[in-house]
């Protein structure tokens, strides 16, 4: 049976155990992988919280009740990221997380307060977003730069006899203009076989030519996981990751949600995730639902301005779409089919609307709230394959929401046999999560929320709150920018106000009038 393991930098290992493998074994396989610190000793917790470790060392994976699919959480250090085996933070910020939860449900006020709220966990199992002792990518930037395709931490030739940290980066050693054996355009082999297809079509391909054959299986995915993710890790803003959580927390996890990341990928591949859009949805206790792309199509197409708005007001602040949030309710499976087609059809999105450079570079954050009440916040991408799958249209359109099995149209071959069910792990690649605070403030309310909606008042404690600082620091909140675009024109007024943020400058004497406009809106004057 297979268990999944959280690792000290909050990557989940699968691991292949047997039910009668003793917790010492189990220990003993999870240093044969080398990137634990023995050193910092190794322990096993059946919970996040790291309240239930697993003792004897003598008992078996049965008697502790492990089954198949199961997390299992290890308290130590690895030996690259060198994260502390004190992880007792992070049981600190999941209990206040779950008694938020709990609150919620019963009808009670959460009993953290604004300034507690930031305090939330933002990841259940292995650290806070504010940890200190996280590396953080820039201590590891490389002065080398290279057009290589290969990912973050590939290699190739030109890779030999760096330093560790440069080989770490999967930096080349040739000129920003130089070229690779992973450089060169490669023509993809699918489409040679699809065209001896073409050949064929409309006939019955039963006792047809060998190429045809040899076509026909060509054309059949191999499902295999990927090695490595296309980026390092993922850096989200504190307080956009804890005002996400906090509703969820207030409505008791009663509606799924989701919302798109917006932010910018560092020259050292980590995605720094700056703001948090919520689109307009219909999500219930099962699952989150966006409205844009439904059958009402009066809704469908209010809900596409309004995404259409958050994206050009990113742009205005020189971000971009980087990836996906979403929560779960409790269940086996990390990403069900659902969710695997949703964010497979966001990246091929953003491949159409910025290359395929950038859409490789697209992070998936899953928030599930486990079944002890602990609130985690998961980081993963999705496999090349996956996305080359969802391209040509292999998966099936429908899929269930809470199901760890994504269906396929055509038969696949997964470990050696044939099947239209693939389970959703093959095509996700873990990758560490942190935390930063952004440029951007994220005190304003989010839109588009049930039970908060946004008003001019909103704007007048904002203002009043933060009288003291310059009208660029005023402005500096994603979503109150969003909401100002109700007042001024997205694409006359709106570039020169973010202008303003972004730079954080003065207006000009010809600019004057938008903060003079801004002072009318937050005094309640019209």
């Amino acid at each position: 049976m297979l268990v999944r393991v959280r690792m000290p930098d909050g990557t989940t290992l699968r691991l292949p155990v047997e039910p009668n493998d003793s917790v010492e074994q189990v220990v003993a396989k999870l240093r044969d992988t080398k990137k634990l610190d023995e050193d910092a000793g190794i322990k096993l917790f059946s919970d996040a919280r790291f309240l239930s470790e697993l003792l004897p060392l003598s008992a078996t994976l049965k008697e502790h009740a492990v089954a198949h699919g199961d997390f299992l959480y290890v308290q130590g250090a690895m030996i690259d990221a060198k994260v502390p085996a004190d992880n007792s933070g992070a049981s600190a910020s999941t209990e206040r997380a779950a008694s938020a939860a709990r609150s919620a449900s019963q009808g009670e006020p959460s009993p953290a307060g604004p300034s507690e709220n930031r305090d939330h966990a933002a990841n259940g199992r292995a650290h806070e977003f504010n940890s200190p002792e996280l590396e953080t990518a820039a201590e590891k930037r490389s002065t080398l730069s290279s057009h290589c395709r290969h990912g973050p931490r590939g290699m190739c030739e030109q890779c030999g006899g760096e330093p560790a940290e440069t080989r770490s980066l999967g930096r080349c050693k040739h000129s920003p203009r130089g070229m690779c054996e992973h450089c060169m355009p490669k023509e993809d082999p699918r489409e040679r076989y699809k065209r001896e297809l073409e050949k064929w079509k409309g006939r019955n391909y039963a006792g047809t030519s060998i190429a045809v054959m040899e076509a026909l299986e060509a054309l059949q995915f191999k499902i295999k996981p990927q090695d490595s993710a296309n980026v390092l890790a993922v850096s989200v803003d504190q307080s956009s990751a804890n005002s996400f959580q906090a509703y969820l927390a207030h409505v008791g996890f009663s509606q799924q949600r989701f919302g798109f990341m917006y932010g910018t990928k560092t020259d050292d591949s980590v995605v720094m995730i700056e703001a948090i859009y919520e689109p307009p949805q219909c999500g219930d206790h099962e699952a989150y639902a966006p409205i844009a792309g439904t059958f009402d199509e009066q809704q469908s197409s209010a809900a596409a301005v309004l995404d259409e708005r958050a994206q050009r007001i990113a742009e205005y602040l020189s971000m971009a779409r980087m990836g996906v949030i979403f929560s779960a309710k409790p269940r086996k499976c990390i990403l069900s089919g659902a969710d695997v087609l949703f964010c497979a059809k966001c990246i091929v999105e953003e491949e159409e609307r910025f290359g395929a450079e950038h859409a490789k570079s697209f992070v998936i954050i899953n928030v599930a709230l486990a079944a002890d009440g602990s609130v985690m916040f998961e980081a993963y991408q999705l496999s090349d394959q996956c996305v080359e799958m969802y391209k040509a249209g292999v998966f099936l359109e429908e899929q269930k929401p809470n199901s760890g099995r994504v269906k396929t149209r055509d038969a696949v071959i997964v470990e050696g046999k044939e099947t239209n069910s693939v389970h959703s792990e093959f095509f996700l690649i873990s990758i560490p999560i942190r935390g930063h605070d952004s440029w951007l403030r994220c005190s304003f309310p989010v839109e588009n929320r049930d039970l908060k909606p946004q008003g001019q008042d909103d704007v007048v404690r904002s203002v009043t709150k933060h009288k003291d600082v310059p009208f660029h620091e005023q402005l500096a909140d994603y979503h109150q920018l969003l909401y100002l675009c109700n007042v001024f024109d997205l694409h006359t007024d709106m570039p020169t106000i973010c202008d303003i943020a972004l730079k954080k400058r003065e207006p000009s004497d010809t600019e004057h009038g938008y903060k003079l406009m801004f002072d009318a809106l937050a005094s309640g004057t019209h």
